[in-house]
């Protein structure tokens, strides 16, 4: 699906119109959409080293640092590499993995 607009956040409000359709609460696991005040970006495609950009296209520094981007920032090429080496293997096994005792 591809939207354009002219307004600093139309796509991303389309896109919250388009996930409120069909998502609980219009976000995943136990967030809700609703919380969300009208200005503030929900849809974020893309993010580098410590800044994130919005579906409009707005870039932000990332100070929320979303999970593993907290260590390394967004798109890191060693960890993209080594991400699509182990994808390529299998991702959810059903058993435990050897790596998981390795990080431990």
């Amino acid at each position: 699906m591809t939207l354009l607009s002219s307004h600093p956040l139309d796509i991303d409000h389309q896109w919250r119109a388009r996930a409120a359709a069909v998502i609980p609460h219009g976000m995943y696991g136990h967030q809700s959409a609703r919380a969300l005040p009208a200005g503030y970006p929900q849809f974020l495609p893309r993010g580098e080293g410590g800044r994130i950009w919005d579906v409009d296209g707005n870039e932000y520094v990332d100070l929320v640092s979303s999970l593993a981007a907290v260590t390394m920032g967004h798109g890191d090429p060693e960890i993209a590499e080594a991400v699509g080496r182990q994808a390529a293997l299998g991702v959810t096994l059903s058993l435990a993995h050897p790596l998981e005792a390795e990080v431990a």
